[in-house]
């Protein structure tokens, strides 16, 4: 005989470590441009990261660039239509160009949102230690 235990939601607890990682994981944040439109910014995945990496080549290794691009890689969606995260050069370029003016607000939103990158040399000594 198979046993059924039926359990008032009460009772279930609503916070569990595996929770708080994935809302963690799916935090999202809005902030509208200086020209207006209306962004949603999330961090990219550790996966999405290495992926981005690889797509770029010797390019990702200019600490410059990436810091420059960490921001632009947060754009989940632009007035509501979803941006699907860049898989090539050309596709950062084109992101770079849509998001033109409001850069320098995005970047500061998502600084606020999700803590500034680590330099190299941050990431080097955090890895050493």
């Amino acid at each position: 005989m198979t046993r059924l235990d039926v359990h008032d939601e009460t009772t279930v607890p609503t916070e569990t470590p595996t929770r708080s990682v994935i809302e963690a994981a799916n935090r999202a944040v809005t902030m509208t441009g200086a020209g207006g439109r209306l962004y949603r910014l999330r961090q990219p995945t550790p996966l999405q990261q290495f992926r981005i990496v690889e797509a770029l080549g010797d390019t990702a290794a200019n600490a410059v660039y990436m810091g420059m691009l960490a921001p632009l890689l947060c754009v989940a969606e632009i007035d509501g239509e979803p941006v699907s995260f860049p898989t090539t050069k050309r596709q950062v370029e084109a992101l770079i160009q849509r998001v033109g003016e409001d850069y320098e607000s995005l970047a500061k939103a998502a600084a606020d949102a999700f803590g500034e990158a680590e330099t190299a040399d941050e990431q080097r000594e955090r890895i050493k230690n």
